[in-house]
């Protein structure tokens, strides 16, 4: 294999699909730089990356091939192409390894969200781009829905707050893909979900219906938190339709970093309840649409 799996969303750059044929999204420096070598084990992705989306499956010795890969001759690296993933100076933020695709997020002012069909697993394609301000440091799929969790950004690629957005994957529109809904939360908010996807929850209540929890810590100000807590959210995929229900704050104590905080979401005939862990203590509250 070619390069590194980065070090961002490094636990979801490679995947063993069900045929055994393993995916990988690689990060390397650009042969053609004469710095090459100086920035072989910086940290710092930029225009001296080249990033990659690489196909293997084994042959007959069991050894693993590259069957596949792009960029390639039919798609070439440059800023013209959103096959090359990413432009110059971009890094890759966000990716989910799905069956027969792969969404990959790049960002350095906006955020375009690249999706490629690899149902031929020898001829991976493109087959939509979104830009977007901000960029998705998490992504989780719903079937053709693709729910984005990370930040807002300025034209100058300035934070401006948390934001969680819906996708979904549309062959039928001109970039492939299309945003559905977005919510924003606190010009200094974060969440750990960029850093650790276990901090992400999601239960299924019915066949069409999901709900959702998101840690995070929000502000409007440098100086102080407005509150710290779970964002919860409800999915709605035959209506492909993504709704704010409430939040449930942190009355534990005064440590408001949400860090550490966690979810477990609970389902009965008689409604929902969410279970908010926060440094080990824990605050139970129905989900804010129960009757």
């Amino acid at each position: 294999m070619e390069g590194t799996l980065g070090w961002r969303s490094a636990q979801f750059r490679i995947k063993e699909l069900t045929d055994g044929t393993v995916v990988a999204i690689t990060s390397q420096p650009d042969s053609n730089n004469n710095n090459a070598q100086d920035i072989a084990w910086c940290c710092n992705f930029n225009s001296d990356w080249i990033h990659k989306l690489q196909l293997f499956q084994k042959d007959e010795s069991n050894e693993y091939q590259k069957i596949a890969e792009l960029p390639n001759e039919n798609s070439p690296d440059n800023d013209d192409t959103p096959q090359s993933l990413g432009k110059a100076g971009e890094d890759i933020y966000g990716v989910r390894i799905d069956e027969n695709s792969v969404k990959v997020v790049t960002f350095q002012q906006t955020d375009p969200l690249y999706v490629f069909d690899i149902t031929d697993r020898d001829n991976p394609i493109f087959s939509g781009e979104l830009a977007d301000s901000g960029f998705s440091a998490y992504l989780h799929t719903f079937d053709d829905l693709i729910l984005g969790v990370g930040y807002d950004a300025n034209e100058w690629g300035n934070r401006l707050g948390m934001k969680v957005e819906l996708y979904k994957s549309d062959a039928t529109t001109a970039d492939g893909i299309v945003s559905l809904d977005e919510y924003s939360f606190g010009t200094y908010a974060n969440t750990p979900v960029e850093y650790d996807h276990h901090a992400f929850t999601s239960l299924d209540i019915s066949d069409n219906k999901i709900r959702i929890a998101i840690p995070a810590s929000v502000s409007n100000n440098s100086e102080e938190n407005d509150y710290s807590g779970l964002l919860l959210f409800s999915l709605d995929k035959d209506n492909e339709a993504l709704s704010f229900d409430g939040k449930v704050i942190n009355t534990i104590d005064y440590h408001w970093s949400s860090w550490s905080d966690r979810a477990v979401i609970q389902h009965s005939e008689q409604g929902s309840v969410v279970h908010y862990i926060h440094l080990g203590k824990v605050i139970s509250e129905l989900w804010p649409d129960n009757e």
